[in-house]
C-alpha cells in the first residue's frame, strides 16, 4: 500500500512540474511578444521627443517664457529626470546659453547613421551631428 501512494506522490509531483514549466514556457512567450520593440533607436527617438515634451513644459510653465539654458546636456528639468540613451550616456545638445528662446536636443540613430534633432519648432532626421543652434533649425518641416 505504502508503494501505491509512493507511486501516486511521484506522478502527482510529475505533473506540476510538467505544468509549472508549460506554464513558464507560455508566460514568457507572452510577455516577450508584448514588451514591445527593443530596438535602441526607437527607444533614442521616443527619448528625444520627451525631452522636447519637457522643455515646452518648463518653458509654459516659467513666467519667463525661456527655456532652460545650459552649455551641456541636463539631468533633470525640475521634478522631470531626462532620460538617458540606451547605452548610459546623455543625449547630445547645444549650447543654447546665448539664446532663451531655442533650444537643440540630439541623438544618434545607429540603424541608419543620422542623428535625430529635436528644437522648439520641430523635430526630425539630419545626416550630420548639428554642431550649433542655426544648423538644428534647419531641418525641414515635420
Amino acid at each position: 500500500m505504502l508503494q501505491g501512494i509512493n507511486k501516486i506522490l511521484s506522478i502527482g509531483f510529475t505533473l506540476i512540474i510538467l505544468f509549472l514549466v508549460v506554464f513558464l514556457i507560455i508566460y514568457y512567450g507572452f510577455a516577450r511578444v508584448t514588451k514591445g520593440p527593443t530596438n535602441p533607436d526607437i527607444i533614442r527617438i521616443e527619448d528625444i521627443s520627451n525631452i522636447r515634451r519637457i522643455m515646452e513644459v518648463y518653458y509654459h510653465s516659467n513666467n519667463n517664457l525661456q527655456y532652460l539654458q545650459s552649455t551641456t546636456t541636463p539631468l533633470s528639468i525640475r521634478e522631470f529626470t531626462l532620460p538617458l540613451d540606451p547605452e548610459g550616456y546623455p543625449y547630445g545638445w547645444i549650447d543654447n546659453t546665448a539664446d532663451s528662446q531655442k533650444f537643440c536636443v540630439w541623438a544618434k540613430l545607429e540603424g541608419k547613421g543620422t542623428y535625430y534633432i529635436a528644437t522648439p519648432l520641430q523635430e526630425g532626421e539630419m545626416s550630420y551631428q548639428p554642431t550649433s543652434l542655426n544648423e538644428c533649425y534647419k531641418l525641414s518641416s515635420p
